[in-house]
């Protein structure tokens, strides 16, 4: 008798250690399920113009400012139209990090997106906040007609001994009836115009507009006249030696 109680005791202590075990298990999934969704939120990638990849979740980070995450047009997106000189909306959604977002054009589609050269077109300083809202972009009236790839990117800093990349490209079409040649504008590939990981080449990464010592890093554009270009023109802290005109 003695030893069946022994026993019946024992098993019990085990059903309930199993339990707390059991218990913990579980308050330890949630925490790393309440932390994997926080950190899925805080990413965020292009809608407006439909990025090549479409609708769906395509919002992690890269390790380096990737020429375009998807290296082929996608013929299920429609390509929508823009004309030079006016003003056209892009979109970033999610819950993206502490940044720089800045945007981009090229009418290398004949080429291999690897080998395609781009001007920048637009700075978007700071740009978590204008996540998930129409956000405007005066097109330089200098560009030529003809299907371009719109790229968009950001410099994310809140790792802060390295950096992360969100890009994405868009298929578009601009309108024009300037008669400036693609060939005459002072062109780069993306993988020259930014310093790479280093983090001192970036700002603080809390430092926004208007601080004394923040700055944008990146290559000048078409026009520094619009579109908070003066941040990257050249002369200034982050110009990285390209772009400009």
């Amino acid at each position: 008798l003695k030893s069946w109680v022994l026993k019946s005791r024992q098993a019990a202590g085990f059903c309930v250690r199993s339990k707390l075990v059991a218990m913990y298990a579980l308050k330890l999934f949630l925490l790393v399920a309440a932390s994997s969704t926080s950190t899925c939120r805080a990413h965020w990638r292009l809608t407006v113009p439909m990025s090549r990849k479409g609708p769906g979740y395509e919002n992690d980070p890269l390790g380096s400012p990737a020429v375009c995450r998807n290296a082929q047009l996608n013929p299920n997106i429609p390509r929508p139209s823009y004309a030079a000189g006016s003003t056209m909306d892009i979109k970033f959604e999610g819950g993206g990090h502490v940044g720089d977002c800045s945007v981009y054009l090229s009418y290398d589609v004949a080429v291999p997106t690897s080998s395609a050269q781009f001007v920048k077109i637009a700075n978007l300083p700071d740009c978590r906040s204008q996540i998930n809202t129409l956000v405007p972009i005066l097109l330089p009236s200098q560009l030529p007609a003809g299907d371009a790839i719109l790229r968009w990117d950001q410099y994310a800093l809140h790792q802060g001994s390295f950096i992360e990349w969100y890009v994405q490209c868009a298929d578009i079409t601009i309108t024009s009836s300037s008669s400036r040649d693609w060939a005459s504008f002072n062109k780069f590939s993306i993988a020259s115009v930014y310093p790479g990981n280093p983090r001192q080449n970036y700002r603080r990464n809390t430092a926004v507009p208007g601080d004394d010592d923040f700055y944008m890093t990146g290559p000048a554009c078409v026009d520094d006249s619009i579109n908070q270009c003066a941040w990257t023109a050249k002369g200034t802290q982050g110009y990285t030696g390209y772009g400009g005109e």
